[in-house]
């Protein structure tokens, strides 16, 4: 199962001012394997789409880092300008693990999030 986010004109004002609909992917489900795939199981997936003719786009990964250590730092990280459209305030971040972590029950997954920005939902206002 694909989870993306379908963006361009008439949807939600067509923030980054795109001339036709498209979906960004942020997730794939393998139910195979009862979990969300990991960012290099996701880029191949991606890839092999791709290669079939699929028009695939895939929300971007700003950065690799460590998850701040308290929620304001990651409340404040929100704020900032749209990789998609610089002059256009982002929506937010989405938080992923990169790899399978396990829960304190043994089970596989991927943990992720987002952060919306304040400066994105004050101007909506």
């Amino acid at each position: 199962a694909i989870r993306g986010e379908l963006c361009g004109p008439s949807i939600q004002g067509n923030i980054y001012k795109l001339k036709a609909p498209r979906i960004f992917v942020f997730d794939i489900y393998n139910g195979d394997a009862g979990r969300y795939m990991t960012y290099n199981e996701r880029q191949h997936a991606l890839q092999l789409l791709r290669e079939v003719g699929a028009d695939v786009d895939v929300v971007p990964l700003i950065d690799e880092m460590q998850l701040p250590s308290t929620v304001r730092e990651v409340i404040l990280m929100a704020d900032g300008a749209s990789h998609l459209r610089p002059e256009q305030l982002r929506e937010g971040l989405s938080w992923k693990t990169r790899d399978v972590q396990y829960s304190r029950f043994g089970n596989p997954m991927i943990f992720s999030f987002k952060s919306v920005s304040r400066e994105y939902l004050a101007r909506e206002k």
